[in-house]
């Protein structure tokens, strides 16, 4: 009896040991397939941070010639704001015709002024006219809130809810 006792705990024995080889190497593959995934997944990071690294110098580029872009823009603006003034004769040596570019300049001056004096009037009327209409209106709802108001406690008077 003491053989069959000791005998039996030994195939026991055979068949966990082989069931956890069997769990061990199921373990294994599972590691092995993680650690693939986790391979596949830094060099997509590397990947990715070259692709994030290019864009970022196309960026900077575009700004760069963004920036350039404007600084032609305004140049052909001021040209063209030069060309198209009538006053300007470009740089000239002779000083009868600065003398005289300085008295009509001091004449296109005052007429601009005249013209800024009567716009601030004009802009000024509107505004007092938007005052007034902002007064009526605020004096009309002030009217309407205080109906609604003496409404209201009257209703509750009658319903006896007014203390």
């Amino acid at each position: 009896m003491t053989e069959k006792t000791g005998s039996v705990p030994n195939i026991t024995t055979s068949s966990t040991s082989t069931g956890r080889q069997f769990a061990l190497e199921r373990e294994l593959a599972q590691l092995t397939r993680i650690n693939s995934t986790v391979a596949n997944l830094i060099q997509t990071i590397k990947f990715t941070n070259t692709s994030v690294d290019k864009m970022n110098d196309s960026s900077n580029n575009t700004h760069i010639l963004l920036d350039q872009w404007i600084r032609i823009l305004s140049q052909t603006n001021y040209t063209n704001s030069i060309i198209d003034n009538r006053n300007w004769h470009g740089i000239e040596s002779n000083k009868e015709v600065e003398d005289e570019n300085n008295e009509d300049g001091y004449e296109l001056r005052l007429r601009y002024e005249r013209d800024l004096l009567e716009q601030l009037k004009d802009i000024e009327g509107d505004n007092a006219k938007l005052r007034d209409r902002i007064e009526k209106r605020d004096d009309e709802r002030t009217k309407i809130e205080k109906r609604s108001k003496e409404i209201g406690d009257r209703r509750r008077r009658e319903l006896g809810l007014y203390r």
